[in-house]
Formats: C-alpha cells, structure tokens, sequence
C-alpha cells in the first residue's frame, strides 16, 4: 500500500490506476481486517472520484487524506525503517514529492545506501529526489569521492541543482585526494566539465 501512495502522490499513475492496483492488493491480502481496510479505501475513492469529477486537485487531495487516514496505511507508515524508506525513495529516479526527511534522517538513508547492493546508484538518486530540500550531501560527496569512480561524480555535477551543493568546496575535497588518476579522469568526462569554469578546470589540472 505504501508503494502504491507513493506512485500516485507523485503523479506516476492516475486515480483509474490506483483503483486497480487497490483491488489488485485486496485480492492478495490473506488478512481479513486488511483487506477490509483495503476495500474500505477503494470505496472511499470511488466514492471521491465522484464527487470530485470536475476537479483534479480537490480529487487528489481528497484521496490523499483518504490514505493518511486509514488504519492500515498508518500501521504500515508508522512501521516503515529507512532501509524501506531508501529502496521505495531510490526505485525511482527523481520524483515531486519524496518523504520530508531532516538532515539526521536523510544522512541514515545514505548511510542505508551505502550498504545496499548498487550504492553508487542509490546515493545519487537520493540527491537527486532532495536536491531542492535543502539538505547537506557532504555524505554522499565523501563517499562518491571514496569510491573514486568519475562517471558517478560526473552524474553527480552533471544532474544536481547547482544551488543544492557548493562546487568550490567539492572541487577541494576531490583535489585533496591527490589522486592525480581520478583527477584527471574526472577531466576528461564531459558532464563534470561542462559545470567548471575556466578557473576551475585550470585549478583542477594545475593540482
């Protein structure tokens, strides 16, 4: 259920969508008070999908209240851990609305990241589903730089809100490596150089 919240808060399936999959979820639900809590849903989505036909935002802020007042959607947000939290938010590239995290929660899903199977991946699309929170990556700098792999720290320039990071500050821990092999490959991988200055090239290739 919480999956399904997900995709429809961020727009990536609509109400006829969300309907199916609901049913689809009551059919495999073996609990009989789940499943009734299932059904108790869709009926109440329906029944808003009615009333609300003529206007889109009403309907989804309707049915968005519908979830956050469902027991059993509740019991399940409420016992969600942030290994959980990570694999739902990283499933997806970039979405509107990823969970609200502070800087403490987001540096455990980087730290669930780091852990996970393709961390590199992972760490990147956590920046880039809170690239506008303003939220501190030093985490996922530090472990990128650590990793030394160019093409993730190419994507990592490359992709991310330059207002959501402080290049000068990254171009200085990278240099601090002394890793004139990562340097140079970072150099010669074009999304990383297309975000540097003059000055900054030259700081990188003078180092």
């Amino acid at each position: 259920m919480l999956r399904i919240f997900y995709k429809y808060v961020n727009e990536l399936i609509d109400e006829e969508k969300l309907v199916k999959e609901l049913k689809e979820l009551a059919k495999c639900e073996k609990v009989p008070e789940k499943k009734e809590q299932i059904l108790d849903l869709l009926y109440l989505i329906k029944t808003a999908m009615i009333v609300y036909s003529n206007s889109n935002y009403e309907l989804y802020d309707a049915i968005y209240e519908l979830f956050l007042n469902n027991p059993l959607y509740k019991e399940l947000a409420s016992d969600v851990n942030s290994k959980d939290l990570m694999l739902l938010i990283t499933d997806y590239m970039k979405v509107k609305n990823p969970p609200y995290v502070n800087q403490q929660e987001f540096e455990q899903l980087v730290e669930d990241a780091i852990d996970s199977i393709d961390p590199k991946e992972n760490c990147l699309r956590l920046a880039l589903n809170y690239e506008l929170y303003n939220l501190d990556f030093s985490k996922i700098e530090d472990y990128l730089i650590e990793t030394r792999d160019a093409w993730y720290m190419a994507q990592y320039v490359g992709s991310i809100d330059n207002y959501s990071y402080n290049l000068d500050n990254l171009l200085l821990k990278i240099c601090s490596t002394n890793d004139y092999k990562y340097i140079n490959n970072l150099l010669n991988t074009e999304p990383f150089t297309n975000e540097l200055s003059i000055e900054q090239i030259k700081q990188l290739e003078e180092w």
